[in-house]
């Protein structure tokens, strides 16, 4: 008997409310000791009005949602009913970040082995997703970069900007989605079965989540030795300013004393005249 599952993962926000949607729906869900919310067929079932034996969802904290053996109405029909919960669903990020993928495995599965299998793609592809919007996002940053180089070649531009800071939260925010939300280079804990982690490991290298990962490291770091001289720069401004100011102040200090002095002199003058 052969086994199929069709994939469909979406970035559809930046800060979903996977609380809400659970009370709402009545769904189980472990709060902050889990990333992850799953809709099984019964719960589906509940939102979409029908039966559906064969159809899951997956809503991650770091806004992806992973539907599994969906019709894009049924898909567009679950996103209307979760929205009021979920939190805005922007469907620009939707149509520009997802994955697809059909699954085929040749053997019969229990359903607990099924399910897990499922939830090991689900995963995988939410994380693939996840990386494609932060991959964008760098890459603005990078041209951005680019910009300041091009700016340097006309004209020494302000290296103390807005832009600089901007670039650095741009920067810390991907390193710490993907460490800490993503946990790109972690193998969930409820994988340790060594078919599981075949599986797994198998799921990341067909999205290759790792070279990814090592790219965006690379970038990250290339951006970081192009802004650092124009960090350097407004540091060394600043501190010229402030040299200047010192210089200025001590100048005034006995420039008062002076004028103070051939003040009187002159008041003596005149009251001799």
């Amino acid at each position: 008997m052969t086994n199929s599952a069709s994939f469909s993962c979406y970035k559809v926000s930046s800060k979903p409310n996977l609380h809400r949607v659970a009370k709402f729906f009545k769904v189980p869900f472990f709060g902050v000791d889990s990333d992850s919310l799953v809709f099984e067929p019964k719960h589906v079932g509940a939102v979409l009005k029908f039966e559906t034996p064969a159809k899951f969802v997956w809503l991650f904290k770091w806004g992806c949602i992973c539907f599994i053996n969906f019709e894009s109405s049924e898909t567009y029909r679950f996103l209307k009913k979760l929205e009021s919960t979920y939190g805005s669903v922007d469907f620009i990020l939707f149509t520009k970040y997802n994955e697809n993928y059909n699954l085929t495995m040749e053997e019969s599965l229990e359903p607990a082995a099924l399910s897990n299998i499922l939830k090991i793609y689900a995963i995988v592809l939410a994380k693939s997703t996840e990386l494609k919007y932060l991959e964008a996002n760098l890459n603005l940053i990078y041209d951005q970069a680019e910009r300041l180089v091009y700016d340097l070649q006309r004209g020494l531009p302000k290296p103390t900007s807005r832009i600089l800071k901007k670039m650095n939260l741009g920067i810390v925010k991907t390193q710490l989605t993907i460490i800490n939300s993503l946990q790109l280079l972690d193998r969930p804990k409820e994988f340790d079965d060594l078919k599981l982690k075949n599986i797994y490991n198998s799921a990341i290298k067909t999205f290759e989540l790792p070279n990814r990962f090592e790219t965006i490291q690379t970038k990250i770091t290339t951006i970081i030795e192009i802004i650092t001289p124009y960090q350097k720069l407004g540091f060394n401004h600043r501190e010229t300013r402030l040299l200047f100011l010192e210089v200025v102040l001590l100048v005034l200090f006995p420039l008062s004393r002076i004028l103070d002095y051939f003040f009187l002199k002159i008041l003596t003058f005149l009251r001799f005249l």
